[in-house]
């Protein structure tokens, strides 16, 4: 009887013990302090907030409390239904949407796989991540990435839905957003804002720094973690768009500002004090890419290690608008200050009012596929014939006669442009 007893004791202990430690396992950090539409947060309940686990932050503003943060993964897919992550199975017969269940389910059905590939939405609309008034706030990154996700040679990643490791492709998942206006203001980080899409069908459209700042302090390495901004996309769709950076500071950024295949780029007021490579660069690598309205007004740039500005192919319903900018050393080994690739035929940039400087004891250049006016107003285009045309057209040694010849065929080539850009657009 006592061996009965003692056996059953056991028994109901440990039946008591199994509950409370699987709910140990969900035990959340403490809520964040939310009044209406203002989600206030720390450093231990951050993560769990951009997870969802507290309800959806879709049209909230996340006030970040003064402390250092970690790395944060903005736009994880979890089972939270907070989250607003929409589950399926990708198969070989298409898409199908299913319940976290129904997956699991497929799952141990197939346990030598054949269940297909969980496919996650996540969506995320009107964010606003900034830190609480006068609180210090230095974040060691954000990464946000839409991809095939699996594991590989150890590194085994998480899926955040099934709660389950993902070790390699065999326990895959994938992940793609729809997100818009996404917002950061007066943060200060000190690794980089990766936002990168590897999913043809992922959108994103609007993303906008404020106020922030981006300590780096890492110009050598040529690695992502050591950029400022990085807006990427690996599909040329437009489905990318609307990059805002305004009043930021860049301090000692491998590069400070890089984007790919992304449309309207606004770079504005901000500071660029000493990169390794570009302050700024507008991408793409598969053939010539519309960014839409590119503006890059009213910065200061300092000890910009290679070309302040660079441009890929741009495609011709690009504009480009290059005003009131101002440069101290800043520039290639050969004084170049900006340079695209290649530039449609024809084309119109404005840059107006711009002190580049001198690039150490050099005059600053307009590199390929540009050619300023002496008067710094209008930039023609012109179809590239050198690797580096000069800033200004170079002055005729001899006589005024030949100054003035000089001048007749230049206006006589201005005319010309002239009417065949219009015969162009009619």
């Amino acid at each position: 009887m006592k061996r009965f007893l003692s056996i059953l004791l056991a028994i109901l202990m440990l039946a008591v013990m199994l509950p409370v430690t699987a709910m140990a396992e969900e035990t959340l950090p403490t809520a964040p302090t939310m009044n209406g539409n203002e989600w206030t947060v720390t450093t231990e309940n951050i993560q769990a907030t951009l997870d969802g686990a507290y309800g959806s932050i879709d049209g909230k503003t996340i006030i970040l409390s003064a402390g250092t943060y970690g790395q944060l993964e903005l736009g994880r897919a979890t089972k939270y239904p907070g989250s607003n992550t929409k589950t399926h199975l990708l198969k070989s017969t298409g898409l199908t949407e299913c319940t976290i269940d129904q997956i699991k389910d497929e799952i141990k059905a197939h346990p030598g796989g054949g269940y297909g590939t969980p496919y996650y939405v996540r969506t995320m609309n009107n964010v606003t991540m900034k830190a609480a008034e006068g609180a210090a706030v230095t974040i060691n990154g954000i990464k946000m990435n839409s991809a095939h996700v699996f594991g590989e040679n150890g590194n085994v990643k998480h899926d955040y839905v099934l709660d389950r490791e993902v070790p390699d492709t065999n326990e895959s998942f994938i992940v793609v957003y729809d997100a818009s206006n996404l917002r950061f203001e007066g943060l200060t980080f000190t690794k980089v804002v990766d936002i990168e899409n590897l999913r043809e069908e992922t959108s994103i459209d609007g993303v906008s720094f404020k106020n922030c700042k981006f300590n780096i302090n890492n110009i050598t390495e040529n690695k992502t973690e050591y950029y400022g901004i990085r807006f990427y996309s690996e599909f040329n769709n437009g489905r990318l768009k609307n990059l805002v950076v305004d009043n930021c500071e860049f301090n000692g950024c491998r590069l400070a500002v890089y984007s790919h295949h992304i449309y309207n780029v606004s770079v504005t007021n901000s500071n660029f004090d000493t990169t390794g490579h570009n302050a700024i660069a507008i991408q793409d690598s598969k053939g010539t890419c519309d960014h839409g309205n590119v503006v890059i007004t009213g910065n200061t740039f300092k000890n910009v290690g290679d070309r302040i500005i660079r441009f890929n192919n741009v495609g011709e319903d690009t504009t480009i608008t290059i005003s009131n900018n101002t440069s101290t050393n800043s520039g290639d080994s050969d004084g170049e200050i900006i340079k695209a690739t290649a530039l449609p035929e024809g084309m119109e940039v404005t840059m107006t009012n711009n002190n580049w400087g001198k690039v150490g004891d050099k005059d600053p250049v307009i590199g390929k596929g540009f050619i300023e006016t002496t008067t710094g107003g209008t930039i023609v285009i012109i179809t590239p014939t050198e690797d580096t045309p000069k800033t200004e057209p170079e002055k005729n040694p001899t006589t005024g006669a030949n100054d003035m010849v000089a001048a007749a065929a230049a206006l006589m080539a201005v005319s010309a442009l002239g009417m065949a850009v219009l015969s162009r657009k009619k």
